[in-house]
């Protein structure tokens, strides 16, 4: 079983995850960039109905944040699942779901049909009976679970559980205790809701920068290292509540040099994304993600001599450390979708048996369960992986339409969040001089408009505005900072 380090390191405009195995090998690393308003997506409340619209069709429902949102009327009808005993009045009390954050002048779209999403499995309040993702169409399968399900009910009023595509692979007592946590956490929300004041919030899911912990066990973490108070308190929480008397160990980090520099992270995330990755060997991958799919390319750094008794020992040898490095680096770039891997070339089906059995064991501890398609007509090994959120090459460099033609160049977004960071850096180093930043037209408008809620932060921590210059032709890869010089007249 792997054993890992969760490091958390907080920058300005963004939180970076990185989850390392025990020789500090990157497995995964996340990157939390909340742009604008907090998302409300998924948190629980108790609100207040303030309007009944029945041209609409709709209920409005004051949760606290400051606008109503929005409830279909569908929803609280008889049959309808966890509906409220008769017609919604004005003044009503009643537990709803975000589901949909506001846009456009919208309050947030709710539902009076919440769930709580575990690592296996979800609870249904008000919807009766177990469901199963259609990923888990195995009857002996799905069988399994619903005994383990059934034989530990402590559903009492049968809310309902949604058996989630993780759940596959995992033990009964995986299962059990995934439940145990939801049952416990709903029982808690419906007590709270009985309490004043009202509307208010009652449940926050899991926030993405901690949201590896949800496919991780106790046993599996060493420790988690953070550098900032505020969400070693939320992991504090988070990890109570997830592993109740088992929770791992959470360091909060407050050296001299930053976390990520301290643990020698700094230049394996920087090569997250690199085009080529060096194999133990001496061969070589190398990784091309396009829109339509992604290519990793095996390579040999030597070529045994043809026709000698080594070129198919060599050829296999090589494959295998690429099978072991290709799930890695799937899994740690968030690769989704289908990907071909181009292997050296073997002359036995014994030996594409083996490397397609090794990529298969590889990738099992991988949370999104990739499917292994095997060598295709073409020889090249195919298996497709969900994708639920974007690559890392999206949140660093761009959606593919945003960058053709460009390159690895990175995006707007990612070179502003530099360049807040850098800032910091050169006060630091440069006591009381005044910074200015100059960049590209993208990169100063992120500033003033999606990431201004970081730069508000960096001006409250330098006491004065920033200078933000537009230049245009500045490299697009870069900013600069220099000191502000003020001139009279």
């Amino acid at each position: 079983m792997p054993i890992y380090d969760v490091f958390i390191h907080a920058r300005l405009g963004e939180i970076r995850t990185v989850l390392a195995d025990e020789r500090g090998r990157l497995i995964q690393l996340d990157i939390d960039r909340p742009l604008g308003a907090r998302s409300v997506c998924g948190e629980i409340f108790v609100g207040r109905v303030t309007k009944i619209a029945a041209a609409i069709d709709a209920a409005f429902v004051d949760i606290g944040t400051g606008q109503a949102g929005y409830l279909d009327l569908k929803e609280t009808r008889p049959g309808a699942g966890n509906a409220p005993d008769g017609a919604l009045i004005e003044g009503q009390r009643m537990i709803v779901q975000a589901v949909r954050d506001p846009v456009d002048g919208k309050g947030a779209k709710l539902t009076a049909r919440p769930s709580l999403r575990g690592r296996f499995t979800a609870l249904t309040p008000g919807r009766p009976g177990i469901a199963f993702s259609p990923a888990i169409a195995n009857k002996g399968q799905r069988a399994r679970l619903r005994a383990v399900i059934e034989g530990g009910d402590e559903r009492g009023e049968d809310p309902g559980v949604s058996v989630r595509d993780e759940a596959s692979d995992a033990t009964g007592a995986q299962i059990s205790a995934d439940l145990a946590i939801l049952h416990k956490g709903w029982a808690e929300i419906l007590r709270d809701a009985q309490k004043e004041p009202a509307p208010r919030r009652l449940h926050r899911p899991t926030p993405p920068f901690a949201g590896i912990l949800e496919d991780l066990d106790a046993h599996e973490i060493r420790r988690i290292v953070c550098d900032d108070g505020a969400l070693c308190e939320i992991l504090h929480q988070l990890c109570a509540r997830r592993y109740r008397g088992d929770a791992p160990v959470i360091e909060r980090y407050d050296g001299p040099c930053a976390l990520f520099e301290t643990f020698d992270l700094d230049e394996r995330v920087a090569n997250a994304c690199a085009l080529r990755v060096a194999l133990p060997s001496g061969g070589r991958l190398t990784i091309e993600e396009t829109a339509a799919l992604t290519v990793i390319d095996v390579d040999s750094a030597r070529v045994a001599q043809k026709g000698s008794k080594n070129t198919r020992n060599h050829a296999l040898s090589i494959n295998i450390e690429a099978a072991h490095e290709a799930a890695r680096q799937i899994r740690l770039r968030n690769l989704s979708g289908l990907i071909v891997i181009d292997m050296l070339k073997m002359s036995t089906k014994a030996d594409r048996r083996n490397v397609r059995d090794t990529l298969i064991r590889a990738l099992e501890s991988d949370p999104k369960k990739p499917q292994v398609l095997g060598f295709g007509p073409s020889g090249l090994l195919e298996l497709t992986r969900r994708r639920t959120q974007p690559p890392l090459s999206h949140v660093l460099y761009g959606p593919w339409r945003a960058r053709v033609g460009q390159g690895r160049t990175p995006s707007d977004d990612t070179v502003a969040i530099e360049a807040l960071n850098g800032v910091l850096a050169y006060v630091g180093a440069n006591p009381g001089k005044i910074p200015a930043v100059s960049a590209r037209r993208g990169v100063v408008d992120a500033l003033r408009g999606r990431l201004l809620a970081g730069l508000r932060e960096l001006e409250g921590r330098l006491g004065h505005a920033l200078v933000l210059k537009v230049v245009d032709g500045e490299n697009k890869d870069a900013f600069r900072i220099e000191e502000t010089v003020f001139t009279s007249g």
